[in-house]
């Protein structure tokens, strides 16, 4: 469905679920907030709003016309110039109920678009402090726990092998590092998805 198919074109698919090491660059984000795609429209409500308040005031504005002319008359062939003004009369507060209207439809734009704007800072700070810890999860997974279980597991299979250590222990300490690493995968896939959704409000493609 993202990719606007009905059905995949290929028959699977391959990725690294490893997490960058490098750390977001959290104001280059944060700048980025404008360009997103729903407060985009709210700011192009807002222009086109004040555009449409600007039309209505200078519509309501009462210029003095002055226009001049030549005039023929046919019953006796001759010609005349001829000197028109025009005075405007009527309520010089034409257009306030649509200006009023419309002032009010931009507020109501600016006001959602401030409290878009600041959602987005709320949800891309935390984003980004979720990845952090993601990305010190792994560290902490790939420097330290599996190492000391894939250690233990030798250790294990030596002590098993020696009859120091029945089947159920040994496969205990296999298992143990097996359950490790299948939450490690969820860190690293629980970050992935995480980085997408930066990436969705950022507007930003992150560096891989």
């Amino acid at each position: 469905a993202q990719w606007g198919k009905a059905s995949p074109d290929f028959n699977q698919v391959s990725g690294e679920l490893t997490i960058e090491a490098d750390q977001l660059e959290e104001q280059r984000l944060l700048s980025r907030l404008s360009d997103n795609p729903n407060l985009r429209q709210f700011i192009n409500q807002s222009r086109m709003a004040e555009s449409q308040i600007a039309l209505a005031k200078a519509e309501a504005k009462n210029y003095w016309r002055l226009n001049a002319g030549v005039r023929r008359f046919e019953e006796d062939n001759d010609y005349a110039a001829t000197f028109g003004l025009r005075i405007p009369l009527g309520n010089t507060n034409r257009n306030q109920g649509t200006i009023s209207t419309l002032r009010a439809e931009q507020f109501a734009y600016d006001a959602n678009a401030d409290a878009l704007h600041l959602d987005l800072r709320i949800q891309l700070s935390q984003l980004i402090a979720s990845y952090t810890r993601y990305q010190l999860a792994q560290s902490n997974f790939n420097q330290s726990l599996i190492p000391q279980l894939k250690q233990a597991v030798q250790a294990a299979r030596k002590a098993y092998q020696s009859g120091a250590y029945s089947y159920q222990e040994w496969q205990s300490v296999q298992q143990e590092l097996l359950d490790t690493q299948v939450a490690l995968l969820d860190v690293q896939y629980r970050a992935q998805l995480n980085r997408i959704e930066l990436e969705r409000i950022s507007g930003l493609a992150l560096s891989n």
